[in-house]
């Protein structure tokens, strides 16, 4: 009769164990240093806007005392400077505070490379592409054709440079292809989703992560598309419990919409 038990239906989801999450955390001694922490971050990416600034003034007074540099050159170069400001920024931010942040013992972080994560990094990026096409033909629906009417963008100005200066135009793919992505997957999967998922429940802080990650872009045409990203890969990440599944996916789609646009494809 136990035998019998134990195989009836709805056995096996009794039996089915927890989600395991990537992170361990001590909720109840993080839960108001993660507040404080992002209201930090926070300011500490507004202010780097300002260093990216002084970074200007600086390629300026470069380019009076002669140093050869094109407008192109002086965009891509003011451009990945401020980038890498906020990135180190936070980095130092993150690795202080929360030590060790990025170190298997600090339980934030879990990013592995002896793993089957080509498999998660192929299939993760065809489920983002048709996540993201479906969520783009919504956006269409819902956003009036204006929205898609604004004026070129600095990191389009990248793409396609004045008189096809190609230096400027591989200073320009440092930070979308390469910096951005591993930084913006430790921010928004490796520290904010976990925080979120600290004060709230899971399923609350998945959409809610994706809506930050969409909204931090700035681009309020593209805020349903890349929130279904920011969906697609906070659930790639908590199933594969890998970051760097969803690094490669974010630097490999970054790339693939550098070069697209560079090719007109």
């Amino acid at each position: 009769r136990g035998r019998a038990a134990a195989s009836a239906p709805g056995a096996s989801f009794k039996r089915r164990r927890p989600l395991e999450l990537p992170w361990k955390l001590d909720a109840a001694q993080l839960k108001f240093k993660v507040i404080w922490l992002f209201a930090l971050l926070c300011v500490t990416y507004q202010a780097s806007g300002y260093v990216a600034l002084l970074w200007e003034y600086v390629l300026y007074g470069l380019a009076a005392l002669g140093v050869p540099m094109s407008v192109a050159m002086h965009r891509s170069m003011q451009v990945l400077l401020g980038h890498l400001v906020w990135l180190f920024a936070g980095v130092k931010i993150l690795g202080s505070v929360l030590r060790p942040f990025f170190s298997d013992e600090g339980g934030w972080l879990s990013m592995k490379w002896r793993t089957r994560w080509l498999w998660w990094v192929v299939g993760g990026y065809y489920v983002s592409s048709w996540a993201f096409n479906c969520a783009d033909l919504l956006n269409q629906f819902i956003l009036p054709e204006v929205a898609f009417e604004a004026s070129e963008t600095v990191v389009a100005k990248m793409i396609n440079p004045e008189n096809n200066d190609l230096a400027a135009m591989a200073i320009g793919s440092i930070a979308p292809c390469f910096t951005a992505p591993w930084w913006e997957e430790v921010l928004y999967r490796g520290f904010l989703l976990p925080s979120l998922a600290i004060h709230m429940p899971l399923w609350l802080a998945v959409p809610l992560s994706a809506v930050m990650f969409a909204a931090h872009h700035m681009q309020s045409c593209s805020m349903v598309p890349l929130t279904a990203l920011g969906l697609v890969w906070a659930v790639l990440y908590i199933r594969s419990r890998n970051l760097f599944v969803t690094v490669l996916i974010h630097g490999m789609w970054n790339s693939r919409v550098f070069l697209g646009s560079l090719l007109g494809i």
